[in-house]
């Protein structure tokens, strides 16, 4: 197969190059691992000005925020703001991914999911990408939008040796509506914690228009391992445990279904090669 761009990892970034390109009748190939719809451990928080720029995701927004409260690691202090326009968007990720992916090919890109890059070859001439059912596609430029674990960057030689990073435990909850307003109310309060539980790091919880995720992140080159250092996950259990002693939480609320995840921290020294831009 031959295209003239091919963009690897189909989340909002690559999805939206897609789209654009597309526009542009460019013979586009948007590839992912995944099958869509599908879960992305992910906050779903957008400032307001994504909406101002891509107006088109504006249908798949699910609710909004008009308030915060940002609390002290002892809950001693909050700084409490709110405001009459939204202070943040928020989605499903699960959702929202999708619908920009059928966005996408609705302009015209072609879609390849469930595949994944296993190698990419660089001469000349061509740009050649492997994928792990033996199939081969040459191609022009490649954007790379696979996240921190980038294939394209590692085979393009953009990736750093070692990547400092973001470390998190979180999930997406459903909840009744009634239990949403009564804890979170009508203006969808989000709530940050500041070095929750002592870690170099902090919380959150985005509440949506029926679900919260909620986590905690720690900051890797922070930390300070000893033997007595309890599990990220040991950590997010006493978090949750507060959060209901000081009613943030239904007492009944269940971390059955929360996830490890990891994000980088600092930007790359280089984000383009011959050929390649990672985005």
């Amino acid at each position: 197969m031959k295209y003239d761009i091919v963009i690897v990892g189909a989340g909002p970034a690559g999805s939206t190059a897609a789209k654009k390109i597309a526009e542009h009748n460019i013979k586009v190939l948007l590839i992912d691992k995944k099958p869509f719809p599908r879960e992305k451990p992910c906050g779903g928080g957008l400032p307001t000005r994504v909406i101002q720029q891509f107006p088109y995701i504006k249908p798949y927004i699910e609710s909004y925020t008009y308030r915060s409260k940002t609390y002290s690691s002892t809950f001693k202090y909050c700084l409490d703001f709110q405001r009459d326009q939204p202070i943040i968007a928020t989605t499903r990720r699960k959702t929202f991914d999708h619908n920009l992916v059928k966005i996408a090919e609705q302009q015209g890109a072609h879609l390849l999911l469930g595949k994944t890059v296993t190698d990419v070859k660089q001469t000349k001439t061509k740009t050649t990408l492997f994928l792990d059912d033996g199939q081969q596609i040459e191609t022009n430029l490649i954007i790379g939008c696979d996240g921190m674990r980038s294939i394209v960057a590692e085979k393009t030689q953009l990736k750093p040796q070692q990547c400092k990073k973001c470390i998190c435990i979180l999930q997406e909850t459903t909840l009744k509506p009634k239990i949403m307003d009564q804890y979170f109310t009508k203006e969808r309060t989000v709530y940050i914690f500041v070095k929750i539980q002592g870690i170099a790091g902090y919380g959150w919880i985005f509440p949506k228009k029926n679900s919260i995720n909620i986590g905690i992140g720690e900051f890797e080159p922070a930390i300070k391992f000893d033997k007595q250092r309890k599990s990220l996950r040991d950590v997010y259990e006493d978090f949750v445990t507060e959060l209901k002693e000081k009613e943030i939480l239904p007492p009944d609320f269940s971390t059955k279904n929360a996830k490890g995840a990891t994000l980088p921290i600092f930007p790359l020294e280089k984000t383009y090669s011959d050929n390649v831009l990672l985005c």
